[in-house]
């Protein structure tokens, strides 16, 4: 995904096109990092959960716990909800782009097809056969999944992970 935003840029298109790729490209960007950072910063995770472990256990009041529980509660429901509205607007995303896919064809000219990753330029650069646009969307929405997961899933697993046992 970063590849294919990176030479849509290059290549030059409108606009809005380019705004598009520049914020797939810092998603994308943003989202390998954060798998870094995670990746590095694992003891600073494990003492941060050990932490968490020991302020809950140190809480005597039943109310107190209840109410943490409440919040790890709110807080895991939201984040699966966040999670599964990113995952959802992938899905819908790609399916405009294939269920639109004659919409945009003019038999004078070149055909011009909509994909869900801005990548009018890039495909016209390789020289892609239009009878492959259905597989080059479905490639592009696991794409946008799988960005969505790496941007919004990993700051999911911290949350589970310091109120696991909630």
């Amino acid at each position: 995904m970063l590849i294919k935003s990176s030479f849509e840029v290059y290549l030059g298109t409108d606009a809005e096109t380019s705004v598009d790729c520049l914020m797939l490209i810092c998603c994308a960007i943003l989202g390998v990092l954060k798998a870094i950072w995670f990746r590095i910063y694992s003891k600073n995770l494990a003492t941060n959960y050990r932490s968490v472990m020991e302020d809950y256990l140190t809480i005597e009041n039943i109310k107190e716990r209840a109410i943490m529980r409440k919040h790890a509660f709110m807080g895991r429901t939201l984040c699966c909800l966040v999670l599964g509205f990113g995952c959802f607007s992938s899905i819908m995303y790609g399916l405009n782009a294939i269920l639109n896919e004659y919409k945009h064809v003019n038999i004078t000219k070149d055909t011009m097809l909509e994909y869900p990753i801005p990548s009018k330029c890039f495909m016209r650069y390789l020289n892609a056969p239009v009878r492959m646009h259905k597989i080059f969307c479905i490639i592009d929405v696991i794409a946008l999944i799988l960005a969505s997961i790496a941007n919004q899933g990993i700051v999911r697993l911290l949350l589970s992970v310091f109120f696991l046992s909630l």
